[in-house]
């Protein structure tokens, strides 16, 4: 949208003397080599990173911010990181309503489909299980900090979240297997809190795998997935 694309034109169209620690410049000029670009000889180059933009309106946001990572810019990350999010907000809104939804058969729905809180109540008033807009996936030892964002994203930006500790019934049964079902069916992104508690624990990194691997012939996309360190 307006504001994001404007702030990325500010910081991104000046020259950057300095490259990055592997040498890339640090500027647009940086980003077209990763994102195959060549702005043609003889175009009006006033607005380079106007350019480029329309060019990789297909690249995917989290491709993008790898690129901006490799060129060195996090400054430019930090500034629209809460834009972006905004951005995304909007457009799964306008994408995703709750006609969208297709109620649930319950004389369809197994002990396997009732994972979380919200299926019980929901089984009980005999209401469509619930969607959820991410999934929270974090490692035991970071549970405040999935507290700490799921409270940021719930209140500022009105976003229905799901995480284990708050979620998932109690005694569920083969939770690893609930859980990505629960991704996989009912999610919309996957949010992951990179550590190295997590990376160290082969059941997440396992969950990982598995999760990227739902992108093969699904709808599933690997710019669903959203990570945070």
């Amino acid at each position: 949208r307006p504001p994001t694309r404007e702030r990325l034109l500010c910081m991104l169209n000046t020259r950057k003397v300095l490259p990055s620690p592997d040498n890339r410049p640090r500027d647009w000029t940086g980003l077209t080599s990763l994102l195959g670009y060549t702005i043609p000889l003889g175009c009006n180059s006033d607005d380079p990173m106007g350019k480029i933009l329309k060019y990789c309106q297909e690249t995917t946001i989290a491709f993008f911010i790898q690129c901006l990572e490799k060129i060195d810019r996090y400054d430019v990350i930090d500034e629209t990181v809460e834009l972006i999010t905004s951005d995304i907000i909007f457009f799964k809104e306008q994408k995703f309503s709750v006609a969208h939804i297709t109620p649930v058969k319950h004389n369809d729905v197994g002990n396997n489909n009732i994972i979380t809180i919200e299926d019980v109540d929901a089984l009980k008033n005999q209401l469509p299980l619930p969607r959820y807009d991410a999934y929270i996936l974090y490692d035991d030892a970071d549970l405040k900090h999935a507290i700490f964002m799921a409270q940021k994203l719930e209140n500022e930006y009105s976003i229905k979240l799901c995480y284990k500790d708050r979620n998932l019934k109690p005694g569920v049964e083969f939770e690893y297997q609930s859980v990505i079902k629960l991704i996989s069916d009912r999610c919309d992104w996957l949010i992951v809190i990179v550590s190295n508690n997590f990376s160290n624990d082969p059941k997440n990194l396992s969950i990982m795998k598995c999760i990227q691997s739902l992108g093969i012939g699904k709808e599933f996309y690997a710019d669903k997935i959203m990570l945070y360190y």
